[in-house]
């Protein structure tokens, strides 16, 4: 059964304008829409486009005052341009411009109709592009916002006996918001913001956390110039993700402004649609009556694509990366050069991004140490990551770091990674290699059960960059009793690097026949998942926060997204394999026995499809695909739903 939603429909905005040469432009809402219509989303089942009733003055009265009010409605009929600073009007920041009253209220009214839907009429989630005008005071107008549509809305679900979460995703802090609830512990609010130390509105600080019976119930999460994707996911999962789950609100209120990203003209972050669309997916995951709102973005086809993202995960749907070619064609004649709805996972600068990474730790270390003990208990404490130390007490931060150690204090560090199961096989006799050069950043770790074997049970190849990551090279884990084959070998007995150099087809078909996969040499041990937790723990204890890896096959990408990975890079690429390999599909149709590695139904499995593909069934080599996990969070993609071994 489809979800029920709604799209807060718009009335006619083209009578208003906050001035040709500023920054906010009303446009922005067209083109979101024909974005969202270019992919189908505005004709889905369980869809609905809304009008929405208007805004009453008892209403706008619960977050403005009447004096405010009164002088809004006054200059918004007036027709000639006023200013009265007490109230923040007429400024080169809020215009007035005629029917300015109108055009506020507009957005309340959508916001309102949104909350009412998914508390009295059981929508699923409802969308107010119009919405967002979070800086909006009780008697003031700032920040290009003139009523605050969050806390009238807000303020309507309390009354309704419910408990909210409101998270702010703006570049610019949500201070109206987080002033009217600032001594309330029925509203959390958590806003990811870039710092205010030298940006508008000047606040938003870790310090910021309620009064009263609010203390503890305002989250802010200040964030550098150039914060990217991985910072700003980072934020996410470790503060606000937690603390929404563990508030359990009835309604999820979400601003979802997009000047955020890194062509964003007023701003100075560096995220990107990737980051965007993952912390969409991972709201959509907790299956929360869920109310979105606009809010900033000034790059026009920045709004667009992520609002056309939110819409898009809001009604569960998986949405091309390359924008529709009619939308292309449209946004072509008006100057656009852009093709990509979703973009690759963007890093800063090194040096930009390392005084950005501090910040955020240091905000996530504040708000774990002020914040977590009132809404989660002990928390903070439970899951602050290891500390990895030498044996002088000096904390190590990278490969590097380890390599340096004198080697008895570097192989007992890097056993670490070894599962206590692959230990228990190899037994006292076994043999553990670790080739850790100093000067380097890279390990090669081998276990046998005996060095006279041949080939090791285990292999490991890790390395870490100036990013902060820490890089999968190659991991093996091979049962040393089952049937070895010589697929890694030519016809003459030398390596054929991964049948780069050559293929082995006789042994290759031996070992498909025998259950394996590509480039197997023997049977797994199946022990990755036991693997993967140690990397993660020892990644953190070193202060990254992601491990990033290159699939050397289909079926290694399929594994890793079992184990909570996404895509830097090649998800395209793995959604038209699975377009290919469905009935009729131009894979399924090469399916034609014309050799072994092609027969028909090998399209039902990942190891048929894994060997078609190795096969050169795509007419292109198997490359350019990258993967990273965010260390303790589980990505949750399928490129394959459905799938067997």
């Amino acid at each position: 059964m489809s979800r029920k939603t709604a799209l807060i429909a718009s009335a006619d905005l083209t009578g208003y304008s906050y001035g040709e040469q500023h920054p906010f432009k009303v446009q922005r809402y067209r083109l979101a829409r024909d974005l969202m219509g270019a992919y189908g989303l505005l004709e889905l089942p369980g869809m609905n486009e809304v009008r929405p009733r208007p805004v009453s003055e008892p209403q706008l009265l619960s977050a403005h005052s009447p004096e405010y009010l009164d002088r809004l409605r006054e200059f918004s009929a007036a027709g000639e341009s006023r200013a009265d600073f007490r109230y923040g009007l007429g400024d080169i920041e809020n215009p007035v411009f005629p029917g300015v009253y109108d055009w506020a209220c507009l957005g309340v009214s959508g916001t309102l109709e949104a909350a009412r839907l998914v508390t009295e009429e059981g929508f699923a989630a409802a969308f107010n592009p119009l919405g967002g005008y979070h800086h909006a005071q009780v008697s003031r107008a700032s920040g290009f916002s003139y009523l605050n549509d969050a806390v009238v809305a807000i303020n309507y679900l309390l009354e309704q006996g419910k408990r909210v979460v409101y998270l702010d995703l703006d570049a610019h802090h949500g201070d109206g918001v987080q002033n009217a609830f600032y001594d309330c512990d029925r509203v959390l609010t958590i806003s990811l913001h870039e710092s205010g130390v030298y940006f508008f509105p000047g606040t938003g600080f870790e310090s910021e956390t309620g009064e009263g019976a609010g203390r503890g119930y305002s989250v802010n999460l200040p964030l550098l110039a150039h914060t990217d994707d991985a910072l700003f996911m980072k934020a996410f999962d470790e503060v606000a993700f937690p603390l929404i789950a563990a508030f359990d609100p009835d309604v999820l209120f979400t601003q979802l402004g997009a000047d955020t990203f890194r062509t964003d003209p007023l701003t100075r972050l560096e995220v990107t649609t990737h980051a965007y669309s993952y912390i969409m997916r991972k709201l959509r995951a907790l299956e929360i009556p869920w109310v979105g709102v606009g809010g900033g973005g000034y790059d026009l086809m920045n709004v667009a694509r992520a609002w056309t993202i939110a819409w898009g995960v809001m009604n569960d749907r998986e949405l091309s990366p390359w924008l529709p070619a009619p939308f292309v064609k449209l946004i072509s004649r008006l100057g656009y050069p852009h093709r990509m709805l979703l973009d690759a996972m963007h890093w800063a600068e090194e040096d930009d991004r390392n005084r950005a990474l501090d910040a955020v730790e240091k905000s996530i270390a504040y708000v774990r140490d002020h914040i977590f003990p009132v809404l989660i208990g002990d928390y903070g404490k439970r899951h602050r990551p290891e500390v990895l130390r030498d044996s002088g007490g000096s904390q190590l931060f990278s490969l590097y770091d380890i390599n340096r150690l004198p080697a008895a204090e570097k192989e007992a560090i890097y056993r670490f990674l070894l599962p206590e199961r692959l230990l228990a096989l190899i037994g006292e006799g076994g043999e553990v290699e670790v080739i850790a050069p100093d000067g380097l950043r890279f390990l090669r770790l081998l276990a046998r059960r005996s060095p006279e074997e041949r080939d090791p049970v285990f292999f490991l190849e890790l390395c870490d960059t100036h990013h902060g990551q820490m890089e999968l090279s190659f991991c093996t884990i091979a049962d040393p009793d089952a049937p070895r084959f010589d697929v890694d070998l030519d016809l003459l007995g030398r390596d054929n690097l991964f049948a780069t150099l050559g293929r082995n087809l006789a042994e290759e078909r031996r070992a498909m026949e025998a259950g394996l996969f590509p480039n197997q040499t023997r049977r797994g041990l199946r022990m990755f998942g036991e693997f993967l937790p140690l990397l993660e723990r020892f990644s953190a204890a070193l202060g990254m926060q992601l491990i990033v890896a290159e699939p050397l096959s289909y079926d290694n990408a399929i594994r890793y997204e079992k184990y909570g990975f996404d895509y830097v890079v090649g998800k395209r690429l793995m959604q038209e394999i699975d377009a290919g390999f469905a009935p009729g599909g131009v894979l399924y149709r090469r399916l034609d026995g014309s050799t072994p590695f092609r027969r028909p139904g090998m399209e039902q499995s990942v190891q048929g499809r894994s060997w078609a593909i190795h096969d050169g069934i795509l007419d292109e080599p198997w490359d350019e695909v990258r993967i990273y996990k965010t260390i303790g969070v589980h990505a949750g993609v399928n490129t394959f739903p459905g799938r067997e071994r």
